[in-house]
């Protein structure tokens, strides 16, 4: 029969990850994906990462900001002092029930390139906090994330939390192309952020969700852009 963690330090998740246990943010995709595993009463331990201090809270600097994995897509979505474009990525992730339940860090380490919160994150150039028993390492989100279901994690490294640069708001566009309003996989979504000064395009960047098996960032029309 399966059972349930719930450490309350990182050493404790990182120790029982490396033992098998599955982490369990929100819940939105493992219940889903692990369904009849848990009818059955099988499986390996869950693994609840809700009392983790460090994989919580919102916390805005003056060269960065740190948003902890644990934080909601509703959370993000109504926090003023995040980049509108993150804001309006997770705040179209499913239904508002779901919203309250899903994770940012759950969203990324999905390793889905339809997840809403990726192509945003790409486009704002964020860094992943991952940690392990030897301590914390950053890395840029692109490297973590390899593809459908796969991830630059090891056995024991846990996403604490992402990482946003302070930029100046610029402008910014987030499109989802899906079925329906609400409720569905994103077909295709596209997130950009430009920078423009003295009327001309000094900095922009474009990611496409659902394109691939990663979100793909689109360098070269970038670079047609920028100085435009």
């Amino acid at each position: 029969m399966s059972h349930a963690l719930r450490p309350s330090t990182l050493t404790e998740a990182c120790q029982a990850k490396a033992h098998g246990a599955v982490p369990y943010a929100g819940g939105t995709d493992i219940m889903v994906r692990q369904r009849d595993i848990r009818r059955a009463g099988q499986g390996a331990p869950l693994l609840f990462l809700d009392a983790i201090p460090e994989m919580q809270g919102i916390q805005p600097g003056a060269d960065e900001i740190r948003i902890g994995a644990m934080n909601t897509m509703a959370e993000i979505a109504a926090h003023q002092g995040l980049p509108p474009l993150l804001r309006l990525g997770c705040g179209s992730v499913g239904s508002p029930a779901l919203r309250n339940m899903a994770t940012i860090g759950g969203n990324i380490c999905s390793a889905s390139p339809a997840a809403d919160s990726v192509a945003p994150l790409h486009a704002l150039d964020t860094l992943a906090e991952v940690r392990g028993p030897t301590g914390a390492r950053r890395l840029p989100l692109e490297e973590l994330l390899l593809g459908p279901g796969r991830t630059a994690l090891g056995e024991d490294d846990l996403l604490t939390a992402v990482i946003l640069p302070q930029r100046p708001l610029g402008h910014h566009f987030h499109r989802k192309v899906a079925p329906r309003l609400s409720n569905a996989i994103t077909q295709v979504s596209l997130a950009a952020w430009a920078l423009v000064e003295g009327g001309m395009v000094s900095s922009v960047r474009l990611a496409f969700g659902s394109v691939g098996p990663v979100v793909i960032r689109c360098r070269k029309a970038e670079s047609l852009i920028k100085g435009a």
